[in-house]
Protein backbone atom coordinates (compact mmCIF):
# COMPACT_ATOMS: atom_id res chain seq x y z
CA UNK A 1 0.00 0.00 0.00
CA UNK A 2 1.39 3.42 -0.92
CA UNK A 3 2.05 5.98 1.80
CA UNK A 4 -0.74 8.19 0.39
CA UNK A 5 -3.30 5.37 0.57
CA UNK A 6 -2.10 4.41 4.05
CA UNK A 7 -2.55 8.03 5.21
CA UNK A 8 -6.09 8.16 3.79
CA UNK A 9 -6.92 4.87 5.54
CA UNK A 10 -5.51 6.30 8.79
CA UNK A 11 -7.60 9.45 8.33
CA UNK A 12 -10.75 7.32 8.08
CA UNK A 13 -9.78 5.22 11.11
CA UNK A 14 -8.94 8.30 13.19
CA UNK A 15 -12.31 9.85 12.25
CA UNK A 16 -14.12 6.71 13.41
CA UNK A 17 -12.18 6.69 16.69
CA UNK A 18 -12.97 10.38 17.27
CA UNK A 19 -16.68 9.77 16.64
CA UNK A 20 -16.68 7.07 19.32
CA UNK A 21 -15.67 9.72 21.85
CA UNK A 22 -17.41 12.91 20.65
CA UNK A 23 -21.08 13.45 19.87
CA UNK A 24 -22.74 16.19 17.82
CA UNK A 25 -20.14 16.11 15.06
CA UNK A 26 -21.41 17.36 11.70
CA UNK A 27 -18.19 17.27 9.69
CA UNK A 28 -14.53 16.32 9.94
CA UNK A 29 -12.25 17.94 7.37
CA UNK A 30 -8.64 16.82 7.19
CA UNK A 31 -6.34 19.72 6.33
CA UNK A 32 -3.15 17.68 5.82
CA UNK A 33 -2.33 14.16 4.76
CA UNK A 34 -0.86 13.18 8.13
CA UNK A 35 2.18 11.21 9.15
CA UNK A 36 4.60 10.55 11.96
CA UNK A 37 6.14 13.86 13.06
CA UNK A 38 9.25 12.38 14.65
CA UNK A 39 11.12 9.31 15.75
CA UNK A 40 8.84 7.14 17.86
CA UNK A 41 5.85 9.46 17.37
CA UNK A 42 2.44 8.05 16.55
CA UNK A 43 0.70 8.85 13.27
CA UNK A 44 -1.46 12.00 13.50
CA UNK A 45 -3.18 14.51 11.24
CA UNK A 46 -4.59 18.04 11.47
CA UNK A 47 -8.33 18.43 11.05
CA UNK A 48 -11.17 20.89 11.46
CA UNK A 49 -14.18 19.44 13.28
CA UNK A 50 -17.60 21.07 12.98
CA UNK A 51 -19.98 20.68 15.94
CA UNK A 52 -23.17 22.72 16.20
CA UNK A 53 -22.08 24.90 13.29
CA UNK A 54 -18.86 25.87 15.12
CA UNK A 55 -15.42 24.87 13.82
CA UNK A 56 -12.74 23.47 16.15
CA UNK A 57 -9.11 22.71 15.29
CA UNK A 58 -8.02 19.21 16.20
CA UNK A 59 -5.16 16.76 15.87
CA UNK A 60 -6.51 13.28 15.34
CA UNK A 61 -4.61 10.04 15.35
CA UNK A 62 -4.79 6.35 15.98
CA UNK A 63 -3.61 6.78 19.61
CA UNK A 64 -4.04 10.53 20.04
CA UNK A 65 -6.79 13.10 20.02
CA UNK A 66 -6.07 16.71 20.89
CA UNK A 67 -8.24 19.72 20.20
CA UNK A 68 -9.56 23.02 21.30
CA UNK A 69 -12.15 22.55 24.07
CA UNK A 70 -15.17 20.78 22.57
CA UNK A 71 -18.82 20.78 23.66
CA UNK A 72 -19.63 17.95 26.05
CA UNK A 73 -22.01 15.88 23.90
CA UNK A 74 -22.47 12.16 24.48
CA UNK A 75 -21.44 10.24 21.34
CA UNK A 76 -24.39 7.86 21.87
CA UNK A 77 -26.98 10.67 21.96
CA UNK A 78 -28.80 10.52 18.62
CA UNK A 79 -25.80 9.96 16.33
CA UNK A 80 -26.25 11.68 13.00
CA UNK A 81 -24.52 11.14 9.66
CA UNK A 82 -21.10 12.80 9.60
CA UNK A 83 -19.42 14.07 6.44
CA UNK A 84 -15.71 13.31 6.34
CA UNK A 85 -13.62 15.30 3.85
CA UNK A 86 -10.23 13.70 3.30
CA UNK A 87 -7.02 15.58 2.56
CA UNK A 88 -7.21 14.64 -1.15
CA UNK A 89 -10.65 16.30 -1.48
CA UNK A 90 -12.64 13.07 -1.57
CA UNK A 91 -15.44 12.66 0.96
CA UNK A 92 -17.86 10.18 2.42
CA UNK A 93 -20.75 10.17 4.87
CA UNK A 94 -20.34 7.97 7.94
CA UNK A 95 -23.55 6.84 9.58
Amino acid sequence: MSEHKANLANQRESALLFLEMQGGVEQIRFTREGGKPGLGASWSVNAVVTIGGQEYRAILGLDLISSEPLPNIDPQAAPAPVTVVYSDGSSEVLE
